[in-house]
């Protein structure tokens, strides 16, 4: 089947992405959806999954700050908690360089495109630490997709 060709069962894409304007490029728009962790829990689960990842074997990301915790990284300014690489902005407003920008200016505009993204764009955005009631907005507003 041609990737342009009308599917005629609903299809569901899993994954990591950046929003994008699919009529751009000729394709049907999706209805995004996205869940979000709260900010603090996904800082402090980004700063462990630098130093432990998926791997469980000793030594497979051995850093010399491996046993640096949350608290000392941010006392101390360390780069990992002053520098921090936020995407909520990028997955919410796209690709675009001004989505991808480090300057106050880029971040301002980044957050503007974000939410009118989020008003116009999004069908739903769910919580990741209230994932039962995400779960079950998703079923009761996409039954296709999501049922008991």
């Amino acid at each position: 089947m041609n990737f342009r060709e009308k599917v005629t069962k609903p299809f569901f894409i899993f994954k990591h992405h950046y929003y994008f304007n699919a009529s751009q490029y000729g394709l049907e728009t999706p209805t995004w959806i996205n869940v979000i962790r709260d900010p603090l829990s996904w800082f402090e689960s980004n700063f462990y999954f630098k130093r432990f990842g998926w791997e469980r074997q000793p030594g497979s990301r051995r850093r010399e700050d491996q046993d640096l915790t949350i608290d000392e990284c941010v006392i101390q300014h360390h780069q990992d908690c002053a520098r921090v690489k936020w995407k909520y902005n990028q997955f919410l407003c796209g690709n675009a360089p001004v989505c991808t920008g480090h300057a106050d200016v880029e971040k301002k505009k980044a957050s503007e495109i974000a939410k009118y993204n989020i008003a116009n764009n999004f069908f739903i955005i769910g919580i990741l630490e209230q994932f039962i009631d995400t779960l079950h907005l998703f079923e009761t507003l996409m039954p296709k997709f999501y049922s008991r």
